[in-house]
């Protein structure tokens, strides 16, 4: 294994690149799954609320509602579904983003066919 140093300014500059996050991307302050309209609701810092059916987002397309029903706030900016190990970004999640950019293209794909159907 091996062991890195960083200097203090490297440890400086992380640790004010993390308060500059911290200011200007939104966070979970609340995280629910409702299981009548079948979305995963997020409340943000920033006043509003997303959601979205988990279809949509990678890792949850498969989940069933007692999978979802079991969902937390991980650390400052995730949220994380401990029964099927899953763990979603919310500044991703409030632009738009459900997954990396395979898992995105495929699914635009997928669903310009449905369109054009």
């Amino acid at each position: 294994m091996v062991s890195e140093q960083i200097s203090e300014q490297e440890y400086d500059a992380a640790v004010e690149r993390g308060l500059e996050m911290r200011r200007t991307l939104p966070r979970p302050i609340a995280v629910r799954f409702d299981p009548a309209s079948h979305r995963v609701e997020v409340d943000l810092n920033w006043g509003y609320s997303i959601h979205f059916g988990p279809e949509r987002a990678q890792g949850l397309e498969k989940a069933t509602d007692a999978e979802l029903a079991e969902v937390e706030i991980a650390g400052v900016f995730g949220i994380y579904f401990p029964k099927i190990d899953v763990d979603l970004w919310v500044p991703g999640l409030a632009k738009g983003r459900f997954g990396n950019d395979a898992w995105e293209a495929a699914w635009a794909e997928v669903h310009r066919r449905e369109q054009a159907a």
